[in-house]
């Protein structure tokens, strides 16, 4: 799929196959969640989970959380044995599709590690995202300094 950018809306989306029953990869995708490796770098929407109709609405902290992205997954099985994952994130602010396709091709890549059986510890010091904590707490110390800047 390609990259888009219309009217201020950046958007990516991607879809992939696996070789993995739909319920494991929502089991999966549900224990990502849920870990405390990826509860604020994937976090989910309150009432952005569907399991009848297999949809998880999520957004996507990038590196520092300076920005999110806004991404809808949808599952779907193509046999037994199989599942169709489509991802589409997007961002109405000034995300680039560069950015967003980063964001989509690391959660595809956390999803992907932890279906192939890897703790989702491991995972976490082995990817990118073990870096991010510090930025956090500086953009919000930031944050808070221009408001008192600004407001004084």
């Amino acid at each position: 799929m390609a990259n888009i950018r219309v009217s201020g809306l950046a958007k990516d989306e991607k879809s992939l196959v696996v070789d993995f029953p739909i319920d494991v990869v929502k089991r999966t995708a549900m224990e990502i969640f849920n870990s405390p490796q990826f509860k604020a770098v994937f976090m989910t929407k309150k009432g952005g989970i569907n399991e009848v109709l297999n949809t998880y609405s999520f957004t996507v902290c990038d590196v520092g959380f300076i920005s999110m992205a806004f991404a809808t997954m949808t599952l779907e099985s193509v046999d037994e044995n199989k599942t169709r994952i489509s991802l589409v994130l997007t961002n109405p602010g000034s995300k680039s599709s560069t950015s967003l396709d980063s964001s989509a091709n690391y959660y595809l890549m956390v999803l992907g590690k932890a279906l192939a059986g890897e703790r989702l510890e491991d995972i976490k010091k082995t990817t990118k995202s073990a870096n991010r904590v510090p930025y956090i707490i500086a953009a919000v110390v930031m944050g808070i300094l221009m408001l008192w800047y600004f407001l004084s």
